[in-house]
């Protein structure tokens, strides 16, 4: 069964991979390309890591 998947993206980056999606050989639609990366996720093919710092505000 499929349901739908609704999330913000940053538009830059939405447009990107929307674009990468269509000039890839095959072109491929974005949900295939999707649901690959989460597949691939989900059996621990990859991790993600994340470097979370504070950044001084140059403002104050």
């Amino acid at each position: 069964m499929r349901k739908p998947f609704n999330t913000s993206i940053e538009e830059t980056i939405l447009k990107e991979f929307k674009r990468n999606c269509k000039l890839s050989e095959p072109e491929l639609p974005m949900n295939i390309v999707l649901e690959s990366l989460m597949n691939g996720y989900n059996q621990g093919k990859f991790k993600l890591k994340l470097d979370v710092y504070e950044v001084e505000d140059k403002g104050k």
